[in-house]
């Protein structure tokens, strides 16, 4: 007797990647993951819009102020309350990292410039009030509203 053993083939890999259920997971997770990412990119700009439709009429003041001038950064006073809450809920920024408590560069952030420009009625103004007022240096809190 020979101890003559014929060769076997090759075992056949399985491929897991053209498994019908397998490629299923995948899209759905893919899918999942899109549309997570694009959930999360968005949230702060959603937050922004949320912020603007919700504002106290002193925050509603300030805002219009920036918008009536067509100014992108004022001086406030660092601690005025309507003037933090707004910086908290990232409406407004702190120009420079650098500033006199009493006298701090504020900016409006770009993003939600735009977008009141497009909706003045959030802040109760009209499209024809924007940008009216010849800017009368630097904006303090005290001038915010006019005297009657």
């Amino acid at each position: 007797m020979d101890n003559f053993q014929e060769p076997r083939a090759a075992p056949q890999r399985y491929d897991a990647s053209l498994n019908p259920q397998i490629l299923r997971k995948r899209r759905i997770f893919l899918g999942s993951y899109v549309l997570l990412q694009w959930w999360f990119a968005w949230r702060p700009v959603r937050q922004l819009k949320w912020h603007c439709k919700n504002l106290a009429t002193d925050e509603r003041d300030i805002l219009a102020a920036y918008l009536k001038e067509d100014a992108a950064c004022e001086y406030f006073f660092a601690f005025h309350g309507p003037v933090c809450s707004l910086i908290a809920k990232g409406v407004l920024i702190f120009a420079s990292g650098m500033f006199d408590a009493f006298e701090a560069p504020v900016m409006i952030n770009p993003y939600v410039r735009r977008y009141l420009r497009k909706n003045p009625d959030l802040v109760g103004l009209k499209t024809t009030d924007l940008g009216t007022l010849k800017p009368r240096g630097r904006l303090k809190t005290k001038n915010l509203r006019p005297e009657e």
